[in-house]
């Protein structure tokens, strides 16, 4: 195997570590949701959420950080989540 192919091989190989803890972030955040939707005022697990929503759309971001945009989105799901509609 050449040069090429190996560096090829090495960009596949980070491009589906980097889709996998996406993924992870994204289930993370969710169950952190569902959690909130069951326990609208419990402010320590709404921090938590906050959190783990800034993971998941920083790991969207080529820097890892979550931008204010993002922020706003966090916001969004939250209400979505405590109001029961529809998250992610």
């Amino acid at each position: 195997m050449g040069l090429k192919e190996s560096l090829k091989d090495g960009l596949k190989d980070l491009l589906r570590k980097k889709s996998d803890v996406i993924e992870n972030n994204k289930e993370v955040y969710r169950k952190f949701l569902q959690n909130l939707a069951e326990q609208p005022n419990h402010e320590y697990l709404r921090k938590l959420t906050i959190e783990a929503g800034e993971q998941y759309y920083g790991s969207l971001r080529k820097d890892g950080q979550a931008t204010e945009n993002d922020r706003f989105a966090i916001n969004r799901d939250i209400n979505a989540a405590v109001d029961h509609k529809s998250i992610l």
